[in-house]
């Protein structure tokens, strides 16, 4: 990810590991998820997943392959307790078949993640 919308507590990079929200004050945070394939292949299942410090926390269940020249959206969320300099990852995933193309980015359909911090 190198845009940002909000980035409050300075837990992201857009230069450095792109790909990793890095905890900034212990507490539960609200992750949540979407990771967008490009069409065609279209011969293998998608899923996306988070990991924590390198190590799967949750998967989606797996979406079936599309139909020919369809985009596939995988959303995931998990409610985790993360403690300063733990770091979360989004990671999308396919089972079989042919490499896929890169993820969409674009106005309407994006992979996007979030981290929100609750002070409950």
């Amino acid at each position: 990810f190198t845009t940002e919308q909000i980035d409050n507590m300075n837990g992201h990079s857009t230069s450095v590991n792109t790909s990793r929200y890095t905890c900034q004050m212990d507490g539960w945070y609200d992750l949540r998820g979407r990771i967008a394939f490009g069409s065609p292949p279209y011969t293998n299942n998608r899923g996306a997943q988070f990991t924590l410090n390198g190590a799967v926390l949750r998967s989606t269940g797996v979406f079936t392959a599309p139909a020919p020249d369809n985009d596939t959206v995988v959303d995931t969320q998990s409610y985790e307790f993360l403690q300063v300099g733990d770091y979360v990852e989004l990671r999308g995933y396919h089972i079989v078949g042919a490499a896929l193309p890169t993820t969409i980015v674009g106005n309407t359909l994006a992979s996007t993640f979030s981290a929100a911090w609750d002070r409950k």
